[in-house]
Order: structure tokens, then C-alpha cells, then sequence
């Protein structure tokens, strides 16, 4: 599951523009991360409430990595 996680964070990277604002990424991140929700929820054990923490932490990142 990891590695499909992986693949679909690597995906949703290559189609943010170079230079977006944060929040306008934030927004289509939080579209698109609901959108993979829908796709591995039922391959997965990881309960919602998890992978929306991960998403949380992820975004915190991408946050910094903007902003720095």
C-alpha cells in the first residue's frame, strides 16, 4: 500500500505548476488526496482518521518546502 501511496504522491507532484501559490496547491491537494481516499480505501487497513493525519503531515512538509 505504501508503494501505491508513493506512486500517487509522485503523480499529483508532477501536475502542481512551478510556482503556485500554497494555497491554491493546499486546495487541489486536498481534492486530489480525497480522490486516492476513494481509490485505496478498500485495499487498505489504514482507517481514514490515519491516512488523514499522513495527508496533514505531508502537507506541513510541502508547506515548508514552498516557503523555504
Amino acid at each position: 500500500m505504501a508503494s501505491k501511496i508513493y506512486q500517487l504522491k509522485e503523480q499529483i507532484a508532477q501536475n502542481i505548476p512551478p510556482g503556485e501559490v500554497p494555497r491554491t496547491i493546499y486546495s487541489r491537494l486536498m481534492l486530489k488526496t480525497g480522490l486516492i481516499w476513494a481509490a485505496i480505501a478498500p485495499d487498505t487497513e489504514v482507517t481514514e482518521e490515519q491516512y488523514v493525519k499522513a495527508v496533514k503531515a505531508a502537507q506541513d512538509i510541502l508547506g515548508l518546502v514552498i516557503q523555504g
